[in-house]
């Protein structure tokens, strides 16, 4: 995947897999990236769990996200 957009920051990477999950149900790929020693530590280590999706899903993955919270997200990078 290229041409990537954080679209949330968690605080542990459990919270941006069931994100992930909710996205891979309405066909939205993902990808977690966090510094957490290789999986080692359930928390990160530094920067908090980012989850990226390609710039061309980010919009439509941000509106699902925010109706299934149903609060807007402003993690945006």
């Amino acid at each position: 995947m290229k041409d990537l957009i954080c679209i949330k920051v968690f605080n542990s990477r459990l919270e941006a897999e069931m994100e992930q999950n909710y996205l891979k149900v309405h066909e939205i790929d993902s990808i977690i990236s966090s510094d957490d020693a290789g999986r080692a530590y359930s928390f990160s280590l530094s920067g908090g769990v980012k989850l990226f999706v390609r710039a061309e899903d980010a919009q439509r993955a941000v509106e699902i996200l925010e109706s299934y919270y149903d609060s807007p997200i402003t993690d945006i990078e």
